[in-house]
């Protein structure tokens, strides 16, 4: 079995000198078959270097991994998650407003989302529960300022029960808001953006199950009122989603992996709570099961990468780069980590159990 990362460049990156070669480094996660699921970035210890946290979803834990600043990470920590917790997702924010990133957890098998909070000396504590799910088998989470109050507020999507949920912490009362996404849709993965340009954020839902996108547009109230849908394409099985400014104008636009059919698909943005299907790349064999945007080879144009697996505007080109055998690549972040201002990726490989690193050497 052959594993890819797939990049898919903007067309002005034919005519820069830089031939994007990319140096591999692989750091092999501690426990066999641990089952990484996802990972996150950011500052865990106001360094202004990137730190990394792993979601290791078969020996219920996550690692953190403290960065060096020339791309390498050291000083690991692991943490727990509740015995039989199976965590699926985690996101880096500073939930309390003490100046301390935070980690929050979904957990898949305990139906919770759980928190450990930063205690400023490169240490967490133990994991708090912040709200029980019920049997929704939370499989996704973002976090985002949904009310404007300064406080990062948490969504997210449950597989189990076909719904997704908006969790607003910081009022008189915490409250939980719950979206029904229909039957059978199995949404998968989140993100949001402010789509319509009102100054509200809205959220686009990425539904395996029935095939489509579906956005709720917010308001000032707190609540998502009107929604569209749409389609990704008979058996596209998408997975994941992003955003960026792929045709130049001020509305923002969406790219979906579709791992039915082995392609990647825009979808631009009128302006007008609608969007129009735009074109698709396909990824050969590959099954593209994450995927991001960046401007990877600093023209100012949004560039997409592809991080491929076998479950066993305008780019230019697909290019490849090879892993190890086996790898089976499941979750990728961007970031600059070794403070040379050029976006690199982490890949997190679930069948290998290791973090590969990818470094611009131009």
């Amino acid at each position: 079995m052959v594993i890819i990362i797939a990049i898919l460049f903007s067309v002005d990156y034919l005519e820069t000198k830089c031939n994007f070669n990319l140096k591999l480094m692989e750091y092999k996660l501690a426990e066999y078959m641990c089952g990484p699921r996802s990972v996150a970035v950011g500052d865990l210890n106001n360094d202004t270097i990137l730190d990394l946290v792993v979601v290791q979803q078969k020996v219920d834990k996550i690692t953190v991994y403290f960065g060096v600043g020339d791309g390498t990470f050291t000083n690991r920590i692991d943490y727990s998650t509740g015995l039989h917790s199976r965590p699926y997702a985690v996101e880096i924010a500073d939930f309390n407003r003490d100046s301390q990133m935070d980690i929050i957890i979904a957990n898949f098998d305990s139906n919770n989302i759980v928190i450990m909070y930063g205690l400023g000396n490169r240490s967490f504590s133990q994991y708090t529960e912040l709200l029980s799910t019920n049997a929704s088998r939370p499989i996704e989470i973002i976090t985002a300022d949904f009310n404007k109050d300064s406080y990062p507020d948490i969504a997210i999507a449950n597989y189990g029960t076909d719904s997704i949920s908006v969790y607003y912490h910081h009022l008189d009362a915490p409250l939980l808001i719950t979206y029904s996404t229909d039957y059978d849709s199995h949404p998968i993965a989140l993100v949001a953006e402010d789509f319509d340009n009102d100054n509200h954020l809205d959220l686009a839902i990425v539904n395996y199950g029935t095939n489509e996108i579906r956005i709720l547009f917010g308001t000032s109230n707190q609540y998502f009122d009107d929604k569209i849908t749409i389609s990704t394409g008979v058996n596209s099985q998408p997975r994941s989603i992003a955003v960026g400014y792929f045709n130049a104008d001020e509305f923002i636009d969406l790219v979906v992996s579709n791992s039915g059919t082995n392609q990647i698909s825009i979808f631009l943005n009128n302006g007008n709570r609608t969007f129009v299907y735009h074109v698709s790349y396909s990824t050969d064999s590959g099954s593209p099961y994450a995927i991001g945007v960046g401007d990877f080879n600093q023209d100012n144009l949004p560039n997409i990468i592809l991080f491929l697996g076998y479950d066993n505007g305008l780019f230019s080109s697909m290019l490849s780069f090879q892993l190890e055998y086996d790898a089976r690549p499941l979750s990728a972040i961007i970031g600059d980590f070794n403070n040379d201002h050029k976006l690199v990726m982490a890949v997190l490989n679930n069948g290998t159990d290791s973090l590969n690193i990818f470094l611009r050497t131009c």
